[in-house]
């Protein structure tokens, strides 16, 4: 038994993949998480944004709720490849807009989500 609580402690936890992306030429440190059903993303850091009139409950993972507006927010996938546009294009991606995320992430972004955005720089 011992045996066995040492190897669940030596296991490593799956890493988050961070990414970087842009809005309105603001770079924003972004989680890519599979767990979310809408992309998130920080109020502080989208000043101007198309809001659907909409509002969500979001439920973080301890099981408390927030309350956050629907809105389309212009985002650039600012690296990863391909690249081949001369131009970059940003794409309106629906987002709950809130100021409950963890200190240093502006926004968690769905992965297909981020597909997207990747698909765009082509």
């Amino acid at each position: 038994m011992a045996d066995r609580l040492w190897q669940r402690k030596e296991q490593k936890q799956p890493s988050l993949e961070t990414v970087k992306l842009k809005s309105s030429g603001r770079s924003l440190n972004t989680v890519v998480d599979s767990g979310v059903e809408v992309s998130v993303i920080r109020k502080a850091v989208v000043p101007q944004y198309d809001g659907t009139g909409s509002q969500i409950k979001l439920t973080r993972a301890f099981g408390q709720q927030v309350t956050a507006e629907l809105a389309y927010v212009p985002l650039i996938a600012a690296e990863g490849s391909p690249y081949v546009r001369s131009e970059a294009v940003q794409s309106a991606v629906l987002c709950a807009i809130t100021d409950k995320l963890l200190d240093g992430t502006d926004a968690l972004i769905r992965p297909n989500d981020y597909a997207q955005l990747l698909e765009e720089r082509v």
